[in-house]
């Protein structure tokens, strides 16, 4: 791709004409009678009945990684209804790193499972890490960021190993954690702590930044589950469960703005389906793939960037929503072409099943230099004002 090109690229990311937000509806929830799909209103079974605990988007963006309190770590397959055991270790939350590895969190400690040789090595150990509730990576430090209940709602960072205390809630009153995501545009925290008891059923949702709560708002009565998941459709917007149903919280004033009925029994699991479009799986040393699926867009082109400056500071589109990665002169280049071979095949067009696959290795570089860079994705609508169908979430690689 000439330099020519990616300028006109660039260009048609920042159109000024609006655009529809990308179509991405489907939630998926676990209630405890295995993966269900809450679409249009409506929640249809898929199966998975063995992960009763929870589940999440695999690296590849179309089997589902769960969970049971009997049958460990499972991987399903929802067009086969395969389900390959993983693990007979059972987690309470599980995760996947830059790797494709698995993340797998359980009390005072987090452990790694390759994703090929499925053997178990130890991330973590410390007292502070608790019971674990929630798990999400840093996406600026590539720290594993843990909420844990551990006499109170407890916030902490993995980072090579070493476990510290980001933010431990005063009060005592809570009973349970939630869970935890990481709000890419500010890199702030949003957690969620569930009370329950004969008579209560709340959620309330906390941001935490640099350390310190700056928000706190009692997101949901009658909710039926601890949990908090970013909507890939309203751009500054999460959902949490309601009774019965989601709410969704404008994370701007950090406010309820809607209700969505749905029925469903109590939630283990909520996040959206097929979310996961670019992913990182390691090939060799300081060698990924860069898996990108944008499932119904056969055909479309697509571009990745990869850059060195992080995922704010990006391009906003006229729409609302904005493509989380600075375009420093790296990511300029590797849209371009010019950073081959280190990057390639990242411009191009997807194949019959809305899949391609990008490169990046950094082993030509010195061993000495060590390095975080971060890439996103985005497939071309070009018959769009703004010629921009899907964005996908920014990923971090450590190398």
């Amino acid at each position: 791709m000439s330099l020519v090109r990616a300028a006109a690229l660039l260009a048609l990311l920042t159109a000024s004409s609006v655009a529809p937000a990308q179509s991405f509806t489907d939630w998926m929830l676990v209630d405890g009678s295995g993966l269900q799909r809450f679409s249009n209103g409506v929640v249809t079974t898929i199966g998975f009945p063995q992960a009763d605990g929870l589940a999440m988007m695999d690296a590849d963006n179309r089997h589902y990684i769960g969970y049971g309190f009997a049958a460990g770590l499972m991987r399903f397959d929802p067009n086969t209804q395969v389900i390959t055991t993983l693990t007979t270790v059972a987690p309470t939350q599980i995760g996947v790193d830059q790797n494709g590895d698995y993340l797998l969190a359980r009390q005072n400690r987090i452990d790694v499972l390759g994703r090929a040789s499925l053997q178990l090595t130890t991330l973590a150990q410390s007292t502070l890490i608790g019971t674990p509730y929630g798990m999400t990576t840093d996406i600026d430090t590539g720290d594993v960021v843990i909420e844990s209940w551990n006499g109170r709602l407890t916030l902490t960072r993995v980072s090579n190993g070493v476990v510290t205390s980001i933010y431990q809630q005063i009060s005592t009153s809570i009973q349970t954690g939630g869970s935890v995501v990481q709000d890419a545009s500010d890199g702030s925290f949003l957690a969620v702590h569930y009370l329950f008891s004969r008579t209560t059923r709340r959620v309330d949702l906390l941001k935490v930044q640099g350390g310190t709560l700056v928000s706190s708002l009692q997101a949901s009565t009658g909710a039926m589950g601890g949990l908090v998941a970013l909507d890939r459709v309203a751009e500054g917007k999460a959902v949490v469960p309601a009774g019965p149903g989601l709410e969704q919280i404008d994370l701007g004033p950090f406010a309820v703005t809607s209700q969505i009925p749905m029925t469903s029994g109590f939630l283990n699991a909520l996040f959206p389906d097929r979310h996961r479009n670019l992913a990182s799986v390691r090939t060799a040393n300081r060698q990924w793939q860069l898996a990108m699926s944008f499932p119904g867009e056969a055909g479309r082109g697509y571009a990745l960037a990869v850059g060195v400056s992080g995922v704010r500071g990006g391009v906003p589109l006229a729409d609302g929503r904005v493509i989380q990665l600075a375009l420093d002169p790296i990511a300029i280049a590797s849209l371009s072409g010019a950073l081959a071979p280190l990057v390639q095949n990242n411009v191009g067009t997807l194949g019959a099943t809305g899949t391609a696959v990008a490169t990046l290795d950094l082993s030509p570089l010195p061993p000495a230099l060590s390095l975080r860079v971060w890439a996103i994705a985005v497939t071309i609508d070009p018959n769009a004002p703004v010629p921009i169908a899907t964005i996908a979430d920014p990923i971090g690689i450590d190398a």
